[in-house]
Formats: structure tokens, sequence, C-alpha cells
């Protein structure tokens, strides 16, 4: 006679990990074209580090703290220079700027309104959403708040730039969730930088609904 035999099978969960940060701190010891300025500090990918940086001196590590002055980035405000005999003129109210947050919080509901837009009605069908393998608060801690870039990139379009965020964050960010405008009119959404300036960057996520804002200056 033959024993039965119960077999249970355990099913694997659908739910996708996210991975955890593996990005080290590291201090620039030269000028790093695309990167940043000699003694800012970055948090950056080991293999990055390992394979690249740490060659001819260009980075060190920071186990032991900074080897050289650390060098924060700040933006530079131009001031102007009051004008001699200046004729008094009638002020007209000017409409107050948008903050870093209230620019962010905007883009964040008109890509939540044009998603709706584009979807219609829903369907009751379960199905799995993709998930994004970076969160908004890594990207504000690794992105320095200006990211200077040297010309030799320009033109710079979407997929340039996830590149070059790639090598300091170690995240694929979809081209669909940056967008890119001139620093003067940052609801003016732009394809590409095609010039030396100052622009703005907004990069977004849709499962968190959030989004960062940081400068990125072009010489």
């Amino acid at each position: 006679m033959f024993k039965s035999t119960l077999v249970h099978v355990r099913h694997a969960s659908k739910a996708t990990r996210r991975r955890p940060s593996s990005k080290i701190q590291i201090q620039l010891l030269q000028d790093i074209p695309n990167l940043g300025v000699k003694g800012q500090l970055l948090m950056v990918q080991p293999a990055y580090m390992r394979n690249y940086l740490h060659h001819d001196n260009k980075a060190c590590y920071t186990t032991d703290g900074p080897r050289i002055p650390v060098v924060a980035e700040t933006i530079e405000v131009e001031k102007a220079v009051p004008a001699k005999q200046a004729v008094p003129k009638p002020t007209v109210p000017e409409q107050s700027a948008f903050t870093l947050s209230e620019l962010s919080d905007l883009v964040g509901s008109l890509r939540s309104s044009k998603s709706q837009e584009r979807t219609g009605p829903t369907l009751n069908i379960a199905s799995e959403q993709t998930s994004e393998d970076y969160s908004i608060t890594e990207l504000q801690e690794s992105l320095p708040e200006i990211y200077q870039l040297d010309s030799s990139v320009l033109p710079l379009d979407k997929a340039k730039l996830a590149e070059l965020l790639f090598n300091i964050t170690g995240s694929n960010i979809p081209v669909e969730n940056i967008e890119l405008s001139h620093y003067e009119s940052p609801l003016k959404f732009i394809s590409q930088v095609k010039t030396v300036g100052k622009y703005q960057m907004i990069i977004s996520s849709e499962s968190e609904k959030s989004s960062v804002t940081k400068l990125i200056q072009i010489k």
C-alpha cells in the first residue's frame, strides 16, 4: 500500500524589495568635470570610486575625516549697482516667486492630473506596478544643491542627464521622471539644454507622489 504525502508549496512574494543604498562618502581632491569641485563631499557608488575617482588621486575616502578643507557649493547672487540720480518710476506689484518646495508640489500635481487624464476609467483588475529603485530622500541627500557640469556635455538632454545622475546615485531614473527648465523660468520646461548657464532640474517619483528640485550650473 502507498502512503499519501502532502506537499506544501510556498509561493514567493511578488513584491519587489527595494535594494539597500550602498553609496559611500568621498571627498574630491581635484575639480572633476560633470561631478564637482575640489574639496566637495559627495555620495557615490563604491565601484565608481574604486575604478575611476581613486586613480590619479582624484578623490579620497572620508573614513578618517576630510583630507582637505570642505568646499560647500553656494548660489552666487549678483549685487545690483545703484544707478546715479535715478528717476523714480511707478512701482508695479510683482508676483511672489515660487519656493522650491511649492514648485515641486505644483509639478507633482500636474503630473498626477495628466496621468489620470491618460488613464481614463479604471477597471477593477489587479496589476503589478514597476517599483522604482530610488527614493526622493536618497536623491535629496546624495545630489549637491548645485550640480556643476562642463560645457562639453552640451547639448544635454534628459537621457544624457540620467546617465550622469547614475554615476552619483547608482539609480536608474526614468527620463519621464526628469524635468528641465531655465532658472529664470522654472515652469517653462525644455527638452534639452543647448547653452551654458543656470538651469533647474526636477526629479519626481510616481510611487511616492513627491519630487526633489536641484540646480544645474553649466560653465
